[in-house]
């Protein structure tokens, strides 16, 4: 964040909101030298804060805005590989990369919208097939935060079907020999 000149006017109106102020500590500072812009604010030439510009889909703005800041800020195209779909103050988004969560890839990023994955790569299981083995295993429902990653990724399915054998082999003490997908045990 750059800091503007401070003339000495100014610096009195702050010396003198700062005592005037309930606030205590680096608080009363940040909000008090920021001239009390609020969070999607900049001050402008003329000593008002306004609000920052609001980009397009594909934009981001060149630089932070807001408490008090960025009032050159201009929107700009997001960077490769980011993408940004609604009009707003929010910033690009990393595209999704379909390789690292082990699908194939139906649609490429692009400046408005994310890429998009389609089938798990070959090898690999399905979310819902690999929630029912995380239940199978662990006898609980996975967390929010697990159950999020596991509806995008696609486990290794060759390494998970051949632990349902060995574990079912030696729970019920017979011998499964083939394991299919869909077979139930």
């Amino acid at each position: 964040w750059a800091l503007r000149k401070v003339s000495e006017q100014d610096s009195h109106e702050f010396k003198k909101k700062k005592k005037k102020s309930s606030h205590s500590g680096n608080a009363c500072e940040v909000i008090c030298e920021t001239g009390d812009c609020r969070q999607q604010e900049f001050r402008d030439r003329s000593g008002n804060c306004v609000l920052c510009k609001q980009c397009g889909p594909g934009m981001e703005l060149s630089k932070e805005c807001g408490f008090g800041y960025g009032e050159d800020a201009q929107c700009m195209a997001c960077r490769p590989h980011r993408f940004k779909e609604d009009w707003g103050f929010q910033k690009c988004k990393p595209c999704l990369e379909c390789a690292a969560v082990n699908r194939f890839q139906k649609a490429n990023c692009s400046v408005t919208s994310d890429a998009i994955c389609g089938d798990c790569l070959p090898g690999y299981v399905g979310p819902f097939l690999s929630l029912v083995i995380r239940e199978f295993f662990f006898n609980r429902r996975p967390t929010e935060l697990e159950e999020q990653f596991i509806n995008h990724i696609c486990d290794k399915g060759l390494s998970y079907l051949e632990y349902i054998k060995n574990s079912y082999n030696s729970i019920m003490k017979r011998p499964i020999t083939q394991l299919k997908y869909g077979q139930r045990i």
